[in-house]
C-alpha cells in the first residue's frame, strides 16, 4: 500500500550521488591510482543504489528498504568523491587531502553496512518475525563499533597507497581486520537465516 506520495526534491540524491561519482572518477583519471577496483564498485553502486531507494521511497515513503538503499548509495558516492580528491590533492598540494584520505578509510563502511542488513527486511521492509529485533539490534550496533574502530585506525588506504594515518590509534591489522570480518560475517548469516526463515 501506497503511504502518500514522496517529494519530487528526493530525487536530488541520486544526482547529487551521481555528480559525487563523476567528480570522483575524474580527479582519480587526473591522477592514476595503482588500484582502483573499489572505485568501480563505488561508481556502480554510487549511480545505482540511490535511484532503486528513490524508486521505492516515491512509492513507500517510509520503506526501510528504500531508505538503505539511498543511505548505501550515498556512502559509497562519497567515497568516490573523497578518495578522488585525496588521489589528486595529495600530489597537487591542495588543502585537505589527508581528511580527504581519512573520509575514504570509513566511510565505503556507511555506505556498505547497509546493504548487509537488506536480507534482514526484504522483500516488504519488515522482519521475519518479533524475534529477529534483537538480531536487528546487535547487527545495528555491531555495525556502529566497527564504523568508529574504522574512524579511529592506524592506517590510511586510497586506492592502493597506504600511510599511517595522524587520526587514529586502533590497530588495522590484526584488530579492525578482525572486527570487519566478524561484522560482515554475522550480517551475511543473519540475512541467510532470515531469507530461509521466510521460504520454510
Amino acid at each position: 500500500m501506497r503511504s502518500g506520495a514522496w517529494p519530487r526534491g528526493l530525487w536530488a540524491i541520486p544526482v547529487l550521488c551521481g555528480a559525487a561519482v563523476v567528480a570522483g572518477v575524474a580527479l582519480t583519471a587526473a591522477a592514476p591510482a595503482p588500484d582502483t577496483t573499489y572505485l568501480v564498485l563505488d561508481a556502480v553502486a554510487g549511480l545505482t543504489c540511490p535511484a532503486v531507494g528513490v524508486l521505492i521511497l516515491s512509492r513507500w515513503r517510509r520503506h526501510p528498504v528504500g531508505r538503505l538503499f539511498c543511505l548505501s548509495g550515498a556512502g559509497l558516492a562519497l567515497q568516490a568523491l573523497s578518495g578522488g580528491y585525496a588521489a589528486y590533492a595529495q600530489p597537487h598540494g591542495l588543502p585537505g587531502a589527508l581528511a580527504a584520505a581519512w573520509v575514504t578509510n570509513w566511510v565505503f563502511f556507511t555506505g556498505f553496512g547497509p546493504l548487509l542488513l537488506l536480507p534482514m527486511l526484504l522483500p516488504d521492509g519488515r522482519l521475519p518475525s518479533p524475534r529477529w529485533r534483537p538480531v536487528l539490534v546487535a547487527a545495528v550496533a555491531g555495525m556502529t563499533v566497527l564504523q568508529v574502530m574504522l574512524m579511529l585506525r592506524d592506517r590510511i588506504w586510497v586506492w592502493g597507497r597506504e600511510v599511517p594515518s595522524s587520526f587514529g590509534f586502533v590497530p588495522t591489522r590484526p584488530v579492525a581486520e578482525l572486527a570487519f570480518g566478524v561484522v560482515a560475517l554475522g550480517l551475511a548469516a543473519s540475512g541467510m537465516a532470515a531469507l530461509a526463515t521466510r521460504v520454510t
